[in-house]
């Protein structure tokens, strides 16, 4: 059965003498010298506090393995709580958990936060290794480090009701080797010294890095990515592994000795602003899906860009050239960008096709912008269809199966 305290009491529980599953009602106060609540033996306790707990010592400090939820406050002049043989500590949107030492230590482990932890060294510490996890819900506030002590944590981003920042990993958040965004979470990344080398970065929701650099890590994502730092350092920059979007901003680079996105198990979507290399290709998408390359004016691609559907195929992908503040300059169309069955220009874009080349009969061509053949001549024994402005300039050639639409 569960045991309630309710009312003041001016010492300390020790929870061996009234059970293992103790309850602290809301407007409960405790206030104790070594302890609030004092848990010893090899019993599995449950606490969950909604009242106030205080201790010189631990606010509360379990010997055996134990679960605490709290929704109130939690103060201890040494730690906040102590779990000496692990177990889980929630600490809810309303709960404040907070220690002169650390806010929680925890030998091994779940801590989830949607509240507010501090500690005087760390917020939270797992002390002896394992299977240490961190659910951090948006919202979340830590004061003090966060540390995995062995270095073999996971560090998962979960979805709320909003979106959620945090700052400091790698730098006051450590110890994480596996760092995960659940689908239909919304974070970002900010404040980032970087990953250890090794370390996995695996997003399912929608995430946005501002600060970095990421060298070294392994990212992969199937949900949208947003970078605006430099990830690299290992084959493959950033994995596709059930498709997903990755937005590169103008301040984004992303780099692989081999690939520097490699999609495979889904449609692939790559909007670039910014830098994107690997040492065959720039972008490898998969066979088999509707993908799509976005290019924004000013990016840049190091290596083949590749659609992953041959022209003809069943399934088409599209290479779609983007409006921006400046005009953009294609080279390499249909020798480094390939495997794209369609070809977009879109509204209000200003692009000109830097050099020869030759689209094969099916594909298709749409411009309702402004395209311009700067550099070279353009076969094209299928059709184009223009609906904006085309030029070609004096000495230069478009050869065209049929040119169709209502543009210039």
């Amino acid at each position: 059965m569960t045991v309630r305290i309710t009312g003041s009491y001016a010492t300390g529980f020790n929870l061996g003498s009234i059970g293992t599953d103790v309850t602290v009602e809301a407007g409960a106060t405790v206030s104790g010298a070594a302890f609030a609540l004092y848990g010893a033996g090899s019993a599995a306790w449950s606490i969950t506090n909604l009242g106030y707990l205080a201790a010189s010592g631990d606010g509360i400090k379990l010997v055996a393995s134990g679960a605490v939820t709290n929704s109130g406050t939690i103060v201890g002049g040494n730690f906040g709580v102590q779990l000496v043989a692990g177990g889980s500590v929630d600490n809810l949107n309303t709960g404040t958990i907070s220690g002169q030492t650390d806010g929680v230590y925890i030998a091994g482990g779940t801590v989830t936060n949607a509240g507010t932890i501090i500690g005087g060294t760390d917020a939270v510490l797992f002390h002896s290794g394992g299977a240490d996890r961190l659910i951090v819900d948006p919202g979340a506030v830590f004061g003090g480090k966060v540390m995995d002590a062995a270095g073999g944590g996971a560090l998962e981003l979960a979805a709320g009701a909003g979106a959620g920042t945090i700052a400091g990993l790698g730098a006051t958040i450590v110890g994480f080797s596996q760092t995960t965004i659940d689908a239909g979470a919304q974070w970002v990344l900010d404040g980032t010294s970087g990953l250890p080398v090794g370390a996995t970065l695996a997003n399912a929701g929608t995430l946005t890095l501002q600060s970095g650099p990421l060298n070294g890590a392994s990212v992969s994502d199937s949900g949208l990515l947003q970078n605006d730092v430099a990830i690299g350092g290992g084959t493959v920059g950033v994995s596709l592994l059930a498709g997903g979007t990755v937005v590169n901003l103008s301040g984004g680079t992303i780099a692989g000795s081999g690939e520097g996105i490699l999609a495979s198990g889904g449609i692939g979507t790559v909007v670039n602003a910014g830098s994107i290399g690997g040492s065959t290709y720039a972008v490898l998408l998969a066979a088999g899906f509707a993908n799509r390359v976005i290019v924004d004016p000013g990016a840049v691609f190091t290596g083949t860009v590749s659609g992953g559907n041959s022209i003809g195929a069943a399934v088409v992908s599209t290479l779609e050239l983007a409006a921006g503040a400046k005009p953009g300059v294609l080279s390499g169309f249909a020798t480094r960008f390939v495997d794209f069955a369609a070809t977009t220009i879109d509204a209000g874009a200003i692009w000109a096709l830097n050099g020869s080349a030759t689209l094969a009969a099916s594909a298709g061509f749409d411009n309702a912008g402004t395209l311009t053949m700067a550099n070279g001549n353009v076969l094209a024994p299928g059709s184009i269809v223009n609906t904006g402005l085309l030029n070609v300039y004096f000495g230069e050639r478009m050869t065209v199966g049929a040119l169709l639409g209502a543009g210039t």
